[in-house]
């Protein structure tokens, strides 16, 4: 299979073992992820007093540092985004009115056990949970529905599924009663299946 589609266990095994150092020995130097990685390079947005009043605003920061490797200085940018709604502004303020469009990924591999993630714990075709974890796609089928039962009236929104095709359960509309209930039964009858086409989705 498709390095990408390997669980993340044999995947961090790989890295690791492409990042051995010396001559032939198995030691592990570093692991490319999001937490030690890009996580390094994170800016502190400044508070502002606009931020305070403002749905959405970018901040932007830079920083200099000397490369380690080259011993050349190198000049940082980063952007950050504060709202008023950050910390305990969601609770000073009315929530505003979202556009919100769900897509699902219900792909085979969406059948395997979430915690874990391991081939031995592959789930049922059906998507029916084991006696240990639930698989992938059932608890993204439960995050859909608690999303769902937060929404208000001056809310609109859609939902969307794809594996290695797109399918639109409920295109973009105004919040109502009726749609929130035909949604929660698109999302109930949902079953993993097929293979991942992210290009359907995104396109």
């Amino acid at each position: 299979r498709q390095l990408a589609e390997r669980p993340p266990r044999q995947f961090r095994n790989f890295m690791t073992t492409q990042q051995a150092v010396g001559g032939g020995t198995n030691e592990k130097t570093s692991f490319v992820n999001h937490e030690n990685t890009f996580g390094s390079f994170r800016f502190h947005p400044e508070r502002s007093s606009s931020a305070e009043t403002k749905d959405f605003l970018p901040v932007f920061a830079n920083a200099s540092c000397v490369n380690p490797f080259t011993g050349i200085s190198e000049e940082w940018v980063g952007i950050s985004y504060v709202s008023k709604y950050d910390g305990d502004g969601i609770n000073k303020h009315p929530q505003p009115p979202v556009n919100l469009m769900i897509v699902l990924d219900v792909s085979g591999s969406m059948g395997m056990i979430l915690e874990g993630d391991d081939d031995q714990n592959e789930g049922l075709s059906g998507g029916s949970s084991s006696p240990f974890a639930p698989t992938k796609l059932e608890a993204g089928k439960k995050c859909i529905k608690a999303i769902l039962k937060q929404l208000k009236q001056d809310d609109h929104f859609g939902v969307a599924v794809f594996n290695h095709t797109y399918t639109c359960l409920e295109g973009m509309g105004p919040w109502s009663k009726n749609k929130i209930s035909q949604c929660m039964k698109h999302v109930d009858r949902l079953v993993p299946n097929g293979g991942t086409e992210l290009g359907a989705a995104l396109g």
